[in-house]
């Protein structure tokens, strides 16, 4: 048996979109959702929401189809999206006062999809060319 992974874009508004990984269990709209959730001050964490409902959320989103994944290899995609580093902070806030040295680049939730979506291709779980399917914004 097959299911899917999706990406899950939530409009931002001003600021950049949110970006999640989705792999449904129950139809088309209930199931894992994987996301690195946080900002670029404090940095982010890896979460995973079981059942989570596409349906009853009250953000706009666009969902996206990246790949069929087989059922079997759900866990290991959950896996590899547990153990892909999320993006630490990046950004310092108006009251810092440490030493005035450059940050590296501004890494966020989109980023880390895309470093997810490349180990999956890399393990085989999903198809060679997933990742080049998205693009950050700028």
């Amino acid at each position: 048996m097959t299911s899917s992974i999706s990406l899950i874009i939530y409009n931002g508004g001003l600021f950049k979109d949110h970006w999640s990984l989705f792999i449904p269990t129950i139809g088309e709209d209930i199931g894992y959702r994987l996301h690195a959730t946080g900002d670029l001050r404090t940095g982010f964490e890896f979460e995973l929401i079981e059942r989570y409902d596409l349906e009853n959320t009250n953000r706009r989103h666009t969902k996206k189809f990246l790949s069929e994944i087989t059922i079997s290899d759900v866990d290991g995609v959950i896996q590899v999206a547990r153990q892909t580093p999320t993006p630490g902070p990046s950004l310092r806030s108006t009251s810092y006062d440490g030493p005035k040295v450059r940050l590296s680049q501004q890494r966020n939730c989109q980023d880390w999809v895309i470093d997810v979506l490349e180990a999956l291709e890399s393990e085989g779980f999903v198809q060679a060319g997933t990742r080049s399917q998205v693009k950050t914004q700028s």
